[in-house]
């Protein structure tokens, strides 16, 4: 009895010092999907809690095989931490719902397999239909493409294969990078978003710079389209800016180097949005 009240005495305090420390729930609502049961857990839990930190909701789910070997060294490392919370997978009509409210969906680890498969457009299970789904939705999607490979003797040939299919999954639209790098890529698709208005529901491609364009824009703010132009701040642009920009009519204006999805290049040529890096 008396462990017990200690431990929730302990979660409490970490809970209130997070909340203090940036853990505040302000950002956007993540669905973290953790797959395989072999992976640098100890690095990825680190990733994830960097993303809480930064006031991101995180959301976890795990496949079957990760829920029979991680699961719960990841819950109890994170326990305390405000806004984590873990999605059954055992009832889909959850798992679907905090899909739809997610605004972004990334990968600590993914096993080959399911890699394999995504990279084939192929889902089989619970946790392959979700990652299939941010795919073919445009939503944002970032994979730790090192995240299943855990182990000091990877045989080359193992490494080149893995290779190609992130390679097809980023032909996709998918966003890959190191582990380490997974929270600052996460933030870095949400760089600068503005709420307008809080009763709205903030979309992922609202991560736009400067006030508001007026209805009646100078001419110097317009290209050759007549279109007014939106300048975004992040490192990714995704098909889900070009959705936006297809609604409200804009064109797009980004930093040079920032990362174009092929996703997104096809669909602003089929859209007929520009966008310009500068």
């Amino acid at each position: 009895m008396e462990n017990d009240f200690i431990n929730k005495l302990v979660i409490e305090v970490v809970s209130r010092l997070a909340k203090k420390m940036g853990a505040d729930g302000s950002r956007q609502t993540i669905l973290a999907v953790c797959t395989g049961c072999n992976g640098n857990v100890e690095r990825a839990v680190d990733q994830l809690r960097h993303m809480v930190m930064k006031g991101f909701k995180l959301n976890l789910f795990f496949s079957a095989n990760a829920g029979n070997t991680y699961r719960n060294t990841v819950e109890n490392q994170l326990k305390g931490l405000p806004y984590v919370q873990t999605v059954n997978p055992g009832q889909w009509g959850q798992c679907h719902d905090e899909f739809n409210k997610a605004e972004g969906v990334v990968v600590p680890i993914a096993s080959i397999n399911t890699l394999s498969k995504l990279s084939m457009l192929m889902a089989d299970t619970p946790h392959e239909h979700l990652l299939l789904n941010a795919v073919t939705m445009g939503k944002p999607l970032i994979i730790a493409g090192d995240g299943g490979l855990f182990g000091s003797r990877i045989r080359k040939p193992l490494v080149d294969a893995l290779g190609v299919r992130l390679a097809s999954i980023q032909e996709y639209g998918a966003v890959v990078c190191e582990m380490r790098a997974l929270a600052i890529t996460l933030e870095s698709c949400f760089d600068n978003q503005q709420n307008v208005d809080t009763q709205q529901t903030i979309l992922p491609e609202q991560v736009l710079s400067g006030p508001p364009v007026p209805n009646n824009p100078a001419l110097s703010d317009r290209r050759s389209s007549g279109k007014p132009k939106k300048h975004l701040k992040g490192r990714v642009v995704t098909a889900s800016h070009i959705n936006f920009a297809v609604q409200n009519g804009y064109d797009l204006v980004c930093a040079d180097g920032v990362i174009v999805t092929p996703m997104a290049k096809d669909m602003a040529a089929q859209k007929g949005v520009k966008i310009e890096q500068v």
